[in-house]
C-alpha cells in the first residue's frame, strides 16, 4: 500500500475487486502471515 499511496484498506480492496473483475489479475484472500496470492493474468481482455 505504500508504494500505491492508498491509505485506506477498504480502498486498496476495492482496487483489488476492480481489477479482478476485469480480468487483469487472479486474486486470492488468506489470513495467513505468508500473505495472499496475486498473479498477473498474461491473456489480458479485449
Amino acid at each position: 500500500m505504500n508504494y500505491s499511496r492508498i491509505k485506506s484498506i477498504a480502498t486498496y480492496h476495492k482496487c483489488l475487486i476492480d481489477l479482478v473483475e476485469d480480468g487483469y489479475i487472479n486474486y486470492k484472500p488468506s489470513f495467513n502471515t505468508l500473505g495472499s496470492f496475486i498473479k498477473i493474468m498474461d491473456d489480458l481482455p479485449d
